[in-house]
């Protein structure tokens, strides 16, 4: 669904398409060797991919010529000034993740992408409900088409199945 609404669309800044990786996601900007900007997300996982999905929607054109958008990233362990930080800048990305999981018929879970303080604050759970609330009503013209294209092939989609 990302490629079919970003891989090939006129503006070179605002194509990318979206590949399975590993253990860790990464975004890789177009250059002289990648025609197209890739959108790496983790393990093969539906969250992985929105959350992935919710950061290159959110970037703006400067930030997407960078490797991983010129973002830090301090691995688990943090302590508790650097995860403020972290769910300072998480706040929005996970808030449109919700929105486009909810698009896609897909569980969302608050990540504090930390084994030692795995449970979200009050604070950090409370940003990310104002921020949902927010992009609700003012989502980004490109985070609407992604959203409108997970909802109708989500439509498109048979229910699951159950036991007879």
């Amino acid at each position: 669904v990302f490629d079919r609404c970003f891989a090939g669309v006129g503006d070179p800044l605002d194509r990318a398409r979206m590949v399975r990786g590993g253990d860790e996601p990464l975004y890789l900007p177009a250059g002289r060797f990648r025609p197209i900007a890739e959108v790496v997300y983790a393990r093969g996982l539906a969250q992985s991919c929105l959350h992935e999905a919710a950061h290159w929607l959110t970037a703006g054109p400067t930030r997407r010529e960078l490797v991983d958008y010129g973002f830090w990233y301090i691995p688990d362990g943090r302590d508790a000034a650097a995860q403020e930080l972290f769910e300072h800048h998480e706040a929005t990305i996970q808030a449109l993740e919700s929105l486009l999981s909810e698009a896609a018929g897909v569980d969302f879970t608050i990540s504090c992408d930390n084994l030692v303080r795995p449970v979200p604050s009050p604070q950090f759970a409370a940003a990310i409900a104002r921020e949902t609330a927010r992009l609700a009503s003012a989502m980004p013209s490109r985070a609407q088409r992604f959203s409108a294209a997970l909802g109708q092939r989500r439509m498109l989609e048979p229910p699951p199945r159950g036991p007879r």
